[in-house]
């Protein structure tokens, strides 16, 4: 009964780190371009601060995904979890710059996703 109620508790939490990140580029639909679209974000961007806080919020889903895989049960197996993530880090340099320069504060993991997305391009 534990381990079920922990699975499912983790399954709550990762659905609604998701939301929160989807609630943020419904409110603000102009980010969705940074993060889909590939474009690129810039320090005079006038959506440079609400970038960067989209930004930290995504990479700490992703992160704590990561730190917790193989702890809990999933809604979805790893393979669609690894697509996802890389999905979003090929298509968003602001993600992946964003934990490229702040290594120590996400898993190796992430990090060294981060640079085999980056060395792709």
């Amino acid at each position: 009964m534990l381990i079920k109620t922990l699975d499912a508790q983790s399954s709550a939490a990762v659905a609604t780190r998701q939301l929160e990140f989807d609630k943020t580029i419904l409110t603000y639909p102009e980010l969705y371009t940074y993060f889909y679209e590939g474009r690129e974000l810039t320090r005079d961007d006038p959506e440079y601060a609400r970038a960067m806080a989209a930004t930290r919020l995504l990479a700490n889903y992703f992160d704590g995904y990561l730190r917790q895989r193989g702890m809990y049960r999933q809604m979805w197996p790893d393979e669609q979890w690894n697509g996802y993530i890389q999905d979003h880090l090929s298509k968003s340099s602001v993600l992946r710059r964003y934990v490229e320069a702040n290594p120590a504060w996400f898993s190796p993991e992430f990090v060294k996703m981060c640079y085999a997305v980056g060395a792709q391009e």
